[in-house]
């Protein structure tokens, strides 16, 4: 970094985050690489990259030296450009209000202000098709109400699929989940006198996922989340590698506290035991404060059909999904429509997700950011140095 960051004097009871952490914490999909191989180029916009008086524009170069680069675009690692605010300590990607971006010369992309009315969804931008082997020279002019509020890095990151992303989310025991439970219930009872806490439906857990609306196959919560509620993981990635809003990504779909993946969130083996021990038509369970657990609700049955001719029962699919828990919401870019699989019960059962648009899977999800790692920032004209030997 070219200067020492300062904590907030006005940041109030929020925990001093350095940038480098944020810029490292800002995208679960593509990490930077461990050390100083992720950081390529740091800078805070203050003295000395910025004149002292600069306020609301102000423009800085700098050279980035990659002999490199062909071998690591061929082993699918990116270059980002990401940034964010130094009045912050959330891991939000940030642009200035306008900003022009120049490799050798060359405009690679452009940050324009949002529309009158409309909310800009910034998120991080590969440069990699644009950085040749060797010296680079970058330059940067920027706008804003105070140029002097922002960090930059050129960030070296490498693509992790959401599946990848499932396998390191880490398994807490049946027992711990079971203890959780019970501090849960514990601390509700203890607090009984207060009508937030002591709410209808606190000591239950649906057994449909509130973002695919099947049963949950892989059930997660966040480690601070304060509720019994599970969701399943993979539908809970799917969502999230889909959402176009990037710093609206990895927030609870019951209680919307953020939960990145994998340090904020786990699998609870007790649920996926209750899951395995139970019908597949059971979709809710209530809990005693000893961890002992009832159903509590089923898939309605089939009604007959009184208008039917032979008086048979017309038949009619059970929808275990058809109702969202209280507290879930609506975000129609992160939904995933899916219909829940004949007794499907437990983990392992291999029901596949069905996302919106095209994406039907993990394995679809998977490739296709496997495919659109390297692929040239949209808006762009896409030439740039020639990867030939």
């Amino acid at each position: 970094a070219s200067m020492k960051e300062e904590p907030l004097a006005n940041a109030g009871a929020e925990t001093f985050v350095c940038c480098t952490c944020r810029f490292r914490a800002m995208d679960p999909l593509n990490p930077m690489l461990e050390g100083t191989r992720g950081v390529l180029r740091q800078l805070l916009l203050r003295h000395p990259v910025l004149p002292k008086a600069a306020t609301t524009q102000a423009a800085f170069k700098f050279r980035l030296n990659l002999p490199r680069i062909k071998e690591w675009r061929k082993a699918g690692q990116n270059i980002e450009v990401r940034m964010c605010r130094l009045d912050s300590y959330k891991a939000h990607q940030c642009w200035p209000q306008s900003m022009e971006f120049k490799i050798n010369g060359r405009k690679v992309f452009e940050i324009k202000p949002p529309a009158a009315g409309h909310k800009r969804l910034d998120e991080p931008r590969k440069i990699s098709a644009w950085l040749k082997p060797g010296m680079n020279n970058i330059s940067v002019h920027i706008k804003d109400q105070s140029v002097q509020r922002f960090a930059l890095v050129i960030a070296r990151t490498t693509p992790r699929p959401p599946r990848e992303l499932c396998k390191r989310v880490p398994l807490l025991g049946a027992d711990a989940c079971k203890q959780r439970v019970h501090d849960f219930l514990f601390n509700s009872m203890l607090e009984g006198s207060s009508e937030e806490v002591q709410c209808a439906g606190a000591d239950r857990c649906r057994l449909v996922c509130p973002i695919s609306l099947a049963r949950i196959d892989m059930p997660a919560r966040g480690q601070k989340c304060r509720h019994l509620q599970c969701f399943d993981l993979q539908a809970f990635m799917v969502a999230n590698s889909r959402m176009r809003n990037f710093n609206q990504r990895w927030l609870c779909p019951v209680c919307d506290i953020l939960v990145r993946p994998p340090v904020d969130i786990f699998l609870d083996t007790y649920i996926l035991k209750v899951l395995g021990d139970s019908a597949p038509e059971d979709e809710e369970v209530a809990f005693t404060e000893t961890g002992a657990w009832r159903v509590t609700a089923r898939a309605a049955s089939p009604a007959p059909d009184s208008d039917s001719d032979d008086g048979t029962a017309a038949s009619a699919p059970v929808n275990g999904g058809g109702v969202r828990p209280p507290g879930d919401h609506d975000d129609s870019e992160a939904a995933v429509c899916a219909q829940p699989s004949p007794g499907a019960s437990s983990a392992g059962s291999g029901t596949p997700l069905h996302a919106v648009g095209a994406v039907t899977s993990l394995e679809d999800v998977d490739s296709a950011s496997e495919s659109g790692d390297a692929a040239v920032p949209a808006g762009d004209n896409g030439s740039g140095e020639s990867d030939a030997d």
